[in-house]
């Protein structure tokens, strides 16, 4: 189970990366800088869709192997309407509410028309996104762990073909990148609806009751879920919140430059944590299913095998720290940098890559003392909070550094 979940997060960062760079290359680094300013609201509703996802997932283990399957359906039948519903209300706030949203995430009149365009062409696709987050839990829980993958790899790989036809040949700019996410996200959705309806093997629909007593039972479930899958939403709030503070930071000391630079190392997040999620995702249901059978050795046999993947016996998140600082690093030499950005055609360009270097130094300082002792996949949290304080000692640093939004020495 764990390497097709690893295949398929690592589709989704090379999905991260290429979209960064079409959009650097083909539109300008003001619309990374857009990007950027709508990516936290996609966090959240990512968070939300893997709350209840993997909240129904382990409920949904624990009652499979309690042989409880009518139990099992019901919470997952019950995890897609609830998240459902709350994704149609988040896409009608944004609809109305769409430039008080774009400013209060940070957004600057210079970047306003990038950002609206992108944001009114990604609510399309956000339900399906939804479906898709929590869907494939669901999907793995069932014990089709490739077919999953299949989805986050068909999804990716339409998304980069469409990324590329839309913003070059086309020339639709950050619009087509938008309605490439929303297509890709709505091919997976419905790869997702097509299993849960028509193969899955034991988590299928089941038809719902709609009286007083079952409304009741039904809210009941949603908040036990909720409860359940909490961890996952605060790790991907928590991350939204960076992004935020980020944004806010970067306008106010460096304006849309520094935005943009800080993109970029927001394009890193999800290929720096694949490893890391993914043994996570593989451990859950296996841990879940043994929970529910009262198999309290091979839970425990689970969370070893998952903690040493995760070198938090041994290696204290060495693993984890050299990848994230060789990443940066790597991305972080002045022409590497310069994939995600327009080259000599970019004023911001050299703007781009001295502030990304920047990032890079004091990302590597911080995550060399980021060592300690992660006992669960719950530390997630607290990594949200020290991508916070990286942000700050990056603005302060760089502002020091006098590489302010129109220094002529940069």
């Amino acid at each position: 189970m764990f390497f097709p979940t690893l295949v398929g997060m690592l589709f989704n960062s090379i999905l991260n990366l290429c979209d960064g760079m079409f959009v650097g290359h083909g539109v300008g680094s003001d619309a990374l800088a857009a990007i950027n300013i709508v990516a936290p609201l996609f966090l959240t509703c990512t968070g939300i869709g893997l709350m209840f996802g993997i909240g129904a997932s382990v409920i949904c283990g624990i009652r499979l192997a309690e042989n409880n399957e009518k139990s099992a359906r019901i919470i997952a039948t019950q995890a897609i309407i609830a998240g459902a519903i709350i994704f149609l209300i988040v896409i009608a706030l944004c609809l109305l509410f769409t430039r008080q949203i774009l400013y209060m995430l940070g957004c600057s009149p210079a970047l306003e028309s990038y950002a609206r365009d992108y944001i009114l062409w990604i609510l399309p696709g956000l339900l399906f996104l939804y479906l898709q987050c929590a869907g494939m839990m669901l999907i793995r829980q069932d014990g089709a762990p490739k077919y999953a993958m299949a989805i986050q790899i068909v999804a990716a790989m339409l998304n980069i073909f469409l990324d590329w036809l839309m913003v070059f040949p086309l020339g639709w700019g950050l619009k087509g990148a938008a309605i490439a996410t929303s297509i890709s996200c709505i091919i997976g959705g419905l790869m997702v609806l097509g299993y849960l309806v028509f193969a899955a093997q034991k988590l299928k629909f089941y038809p719902l009751k709609w009286t007083g007593k079952a409304l009741r039972l039904g809210l009941r479930n949603i908040g036990y879920m909720a409860r359940v899958g909490l961890a996952t939403f605060i790790a991907e709030a928590a991350m939204g919140i960076m992004m935020v503070t980020g944004n806010y930071m970067f306008m106010d000391y460096l304006g849309e430059a520094g935005v943009a630079a800080f993109s970029i190392g927001c394009y890193l997040f999800p290929l720096i944590f694949s490893i890391n999620n993914a043994v996570a995702q593989s451990a859950q249901p296996i841990i879940s299913f043994n929970y529910g059978a009262g198999d309290a050795a091979r839970v425990r046999q689970t969370q070893g095998v998952a903690a040493d993947c995760l070198h938090l016996r041994r290696h204290h998140l060495r693993g984890d720290v050299g990848g994230s600082t060789a990443a940066h690093r790597h991305l972080s030499q002045p022409r590497r940098a310069g994939v995600f950005s327009c080259g000599e055609r970019d004023s911001h360009s050299r703007q781009l890559r001295h502030i990304f270097r920047s990032e890079y130094h004091l990302y590597r300082l911080l995550s060399e003392l980021r060592t300690g002792r992660a006992v669960d996949f719950l530390h997630a949290a607290a990594r949200g909070y020290f991508h916070c304080t990286v942000v700050y000692s990056i603005t302060r640093a760089v502002r020091c550094h006098g590489l302010m939004a129109g220094d002529s020495g940069v």
